[in-house]
């Protein structure tokens, strides 16, 4: 599923969404997120394990990812710089007792374009 719009007041800004649930597409976005954010998952996956006999191994995971992929008007590495140091300030809590943190937020720039994105770990 894809849903965009553009304003009329603005008609050089748009947004769009997409959720794609299964096939190759998902398999290659997946594949892409995961090189651009995997390390930003810092759930604790072997104290998960250790304390839940329902978790048998560190590769009973589901690994979520969000993007957000801004067209910028040109160079942006002085905002992504900008950005990681803000977000490396954010202390996102862990919803599990065995865990300090959750995740992680990062910006990476891609060409012309600004992603803000993140991972984050559940057990299956």
């Amino acid at each position: 599923m894809k849903v965009g719009f553009n304003t009329p007041q603005n008609p050089g800004f748009s947004m769009s969404a997409a959720v794609y649930p299964g096939g190759k597409t998902t398999a290659a976005l997946s594949s892409e997120l995961e090189g651009k954010f995997a390390d930003c998952t810092l759930l604790d996956k072997a104290a998960e394990v250790a304390a839940d006999p329902s978790i048998k191994s560190v590769n009973d995971f589901f690994h979520f990812y969000v993007q957000i992929k801004i067209k910028m008007a040109g160079d942006c590495s002085a905002q992504v710089a900008k950005f990681n140091e803000a977000f490396d300030k954010f202390e996102i809590p862990s919803p599990s007792p065995n865990s300090a943190k959750y995740l992680k937020i990062k910006c990476v720039q891609e060409g012309e374009y600004m992603c803000i994105g993140t991972c984050f770990a559940a057990p299956h």
